[in-house]
C-alpha cells in the first residue's frame, strides 16, 4: 500500500499530509474553502553559536562519586543538579504560513485528499457548483522548491487569495505576481513554557531566512495590494516556492543579508519555472522513486478505505496486515522526505514544525530519537539518507572536544542527550536525571561502524576511525575504576527513569514515630513529609483510620496461614 487517504480536510496540524525533500518541508491541510500550508527549512532555528558557562562539574564530580559510594544517592542527585546547573539547546522554528482563500461557492461533495508515498505528491480533488477542482503538491529536491498547480475543469472558474504570515519577526511583500517574506528568529529560545523567549540582544538576532512565492497564471490577473495577492477568473495556476536561510555552518556566524537570500529564491524559482510543469514534475518523482523503489515489501493484503477509519478500526496489526505494509512505507517515506545528503538530519519531528514553543524544542534528542530516526536507513537500503546524521557525528565530534574539556578535563569529545543546529555539546535541562548523560557521542559512533558494515566504504571509516577514538579517548578519562576493579561510568543515570531508596529499619521507626507524635491538624515532621501523602484533615480523620484497619486484619490473616516451605 502506497496511498494515504481522507475524505475530509486536515482540522489541526496534526491531520494535515507532509511532505518533504530533506531541507523543505511543507504540511498540506486540503482545505475547499481555505486552502493552508505550514513551511519549515531545516536551518531555521533560533539562537548562534555559542559556548556555555555556569558549571561547577570538574569542582563536585569527585565528591558526588563518594556520596554514590556512601549510598547517599538524594545527596549525590542534589548536588549533581547544582553543579550542571540550567542550560539548554535552541529552537528548531517555522518559516511561516501560506494561506490560499478561494472565492467559495456552493457546497463542495466528493472531496479526497491523498498522499501517494510512492511519488510523494499530495493531491485534492472536489466538486464544487457543478466544476471540478485540483490541487496536485510537491517538494522537489532536484529543483529545491514546492510546487502547487491549482486546476478547474471550467475555463475562467479559478479565484483566490494568497498571504503569507509567520510567528517569527517578519515582513510580508507584494509584487507583482510574487509574494516575499523576510523573517528573523529569536537570539534566543531555549524556553519550555513561552517565558525564555529573547528576540534580540546586543543588536543580534537568530536567524535571517527570506521565502519567495511565484504566481504562474493561464487567463485571468494577478493583482498585489498591501502584502497580498488576488488572482481574478484563471483557468490554471501554479505557485513555486523557495526558501533560503542566513545558515552558513554550525560554528560560523549566519549571514543577515536578506537581499542575497531573495536573489537565490529568485534563481530557484526561475529555473523552475523554465522547466514547465510536466518536466518539473517528472524530475521530482523519478528522484524520489530512486530511493523509495530501492525497496519492496508485500504482506498480501491492501485496504482501500479512508486511512482514518483503517486507524480507528484496527485494534491488532495482525488482523490487517495491509496496515503494517502502508506504515513501513510510509516510514521509509518520512526518512526520505526529511533527511538528503547535504541536508540537515532528521530532527524530533522530521523537518515539520509549526510551533514557536515546541515540544522539547523539535531538536535532537540524542540519547534515543536521533537514533530511531535512522534505524531504518542502512537496513532498508537508504545509506544516502544516513548521511546528514553521520555529517553532525562529525561536526558534532568538533564540538564535543569544549565539553570534554571544559566540564571534564578529559582528553577527547562528548555530547549529552540533546544538541541542535549548532552542534550544542553541554548538559540539557536543569535536572540531573535527564541532564548528566555525556554519553551520547559513543551511542552515535555506532551509527558510524553500522554504516561501514552494509556499505564496506574503506574511505569513510579511515575518516569516521579518529571520530570513534577520540570518543573512546574521553571515556578513558571519564570512567572510573569501581570496589572490584571494573571500569565504570560515575555518575550514572537513566534519563527516563528514578529509583526508590529502600527504608532502613532505623528510618522506618523514625517516620512512623514522628508520625504519630504528630498532633491533629498539623503538619508532620520534614521526615515523615517526605513519605506520607498530604490529605485534608477530614479526610484523615475518615479514610485512613479505616485503611489502616483493614490492612491490620489482612496481615493477621496471612500470618495465620501455613508457610510455604521450599521443597
Amino acid at each position: 500500500m502506497n496511498i494515504l487517504k481522507y475524505n475530509h480536510p486536515a482540522n489541526y496540524w496534526e491531520e494535515a499530509l507532509p511532505l518533504g525533500n530533506g531541507r523543505m518541508g511543507a504540511m498540506v491541510f486540503g482545505g475547499t474553502d481555505r486552502e493552508q500550508i505550514d513551511l519549515n527549512e531545516d536551518t531555521i532555528w533560533s539562537g548562534r553559536p555559542s559556548d556555555e558557562a555556569g558549571y561547577s562539574i570538574s569542582e563536585n564530580i569527585e565528591e558526588v562519586r563518594r556520596l554514590i559510594r556512601d549510598g547517599r544517592y538524594a545527596d549525590a542527585t542534589a548536588l549533581t543538579d547544582k553543579m550542571t546547573g540550567a542550560h539548554d539547546t535552541q529552537s528548531y522554528q517555522m518559516a511561516g504560513t501560506l494561506n490560499l482563500a478561494f472565492k467559495a461557492g456552493g457546497e463542495a461533495t466528493g472531496y479526497e485528499h491523498l498522499l501517494d508515498i510512492g511519488s510523494a505528491v499530495s493531491t485534492v480533488t472536489f466538486e464544487r457548483d457543478g466544476t471540478k477542482y485540483c490541487r496536485e503538491t510537491f517538494v522537489s529536491a532536484p529543483h529545491q522548491i514546492m510546487a502547487m498547480r491549482l486546476t478547474t475543469d471550467s475555463p475562467g472558474t479559478l479565484s483566490f487569495a494568497l498571504s503569507i504570515d509567520s510567528q517569527m519577526r517578519f515582513e510580508a511583500l507584494a509584487q507583482v505576481s510574487s509574494l516575499v517574506l523576510h523573517g528573523t528568529t529569536p537570539f534566543c529560545n531555549r524556553s519550555r513554557n513561552g517565558d525564555q523567549v529573547i528576540w534580540e540582544q546586543d543588536g543580534k538576532t537568530g536567524m535571517s531566512y527570506a521565502v519567495k512565492i511565484k504566481v504562474i497564471n493561464k487567463g485571468g490577473t494577478v493583482t498585489a495590494s498591501e502584502g497580498k495577492l488576488a488572482l481574478e477568473s484563471a483557468d490554471e495556476a501554479v505557485l513555486l516556492v523557495a526558501i533560503k536561510t542566513g545558515f552558513a555552518g554550525f560554528d560560523q556566524e549566519p549571514s543577515n543579508d536578506v537581499a542575497a537570500m531573495e536573489a537565490d529564491c529568485d534563481k530557484a524559482i526561475n529555473e523552475a519555472a523554465a522547466e514547465g510543469w510536466d518536466r518539473l514534475k517528472e524530475a521530482h518523482c523519478s528522484d524520489y522513486r530512486a530511493l523509495y523503489d530501492r525497496v519492496t515489501i508485500d504482506l498480501g493484503a491492501t485496504d482501500d478505505r479512508p486511512t482514518d477509519q483503517i486507524l480507528a478500526e484496527s485494534k491488532d496489526p495482525a488482523e490487517n496486515t495491509a496496515l503494517a505494509n502502508l506504515v513501513f512505507n510510509y516510514g521509509r517515506y518520512l526518512l526520505i522526505s526529511s533527511s538528503r545528503p547535504g541536508t540537515q538530519p532528521g530532527n524530533l519531528q522530521g523537518i515539520w514544525n509549526n510551533k514557536l514553543i515546541a515540544p522539547w524544542r523539535s531538536n535532537y534528542t540524542i540519547n534515543i530519537n536521533t537514533e530511531m530516526n535512522y534505524w531504518p536507513a542502512e537496513t532498508c537500503n537508504l545509506s544516502d539518507c544516513a548521511e546528514p546524521l553521520l555529517t553532525m557525528v562529525r561536526e558534532a565530534a568538533e564540538s564535543g572536544k569544549r565539553a570534554a574539556r571544559q566540564l571534564y578535563g578529559a582528553r577527547g569529545w562528548c555530547l549529552h542527550h540533546n544538541t541542535d543546529l549548532w552542534r550544542y555539546p553541554y548538559t540539557g535541562g536543569s535536572k540531573a536525571q535527564h541532564a548528566f548523560w555525556p554519553v551520547c557521542g559513543a551511542w552515535l559512533c555506532q551509527h558510524l561502524w553500522e554504516h561501514f558494515l552494509f556499505t564496506q566504504d574503506r574511505k569513510f571509516l579511515a575518516d569516521a576511525m579518529p571520530i570513534m577514538k577520540e570518543s573512546a579517548a574521553f571515556f578513558l578519562d571519564f570512567m572510573i575504576e569501581d570496589e572490584i576493579g571494573q571500569l565504570t561510568t560515575s555518575p550514572s543515570t537513566s534519563p527516563e527513569n528514578t529509583f526508590y531508596q529502600p527504608e532502613t529499619d532505623e528510618q522506618r521507626a523514625a517516620r512512623e514515630a514522628a508520625v504519630s507524635a504528630t498532633p491533629e491538624g498539623e503538619e508532620p515532621p520534614p521526615l515523615a513529609r517526605r513519605v506520607q501523602t498530604r490529605v485534608r484533615p477530614a479526610l484523615r480523620a475518615t479514610f485512613l483510620p479505616r485503611l489502616g484497619e483493614r490492612l491490620g486484619r489482612l496481615r493477621q490473616e496471612l500470618e495465620n496461614r501455613p508457610a510455604v516451605r521450599a521443597g
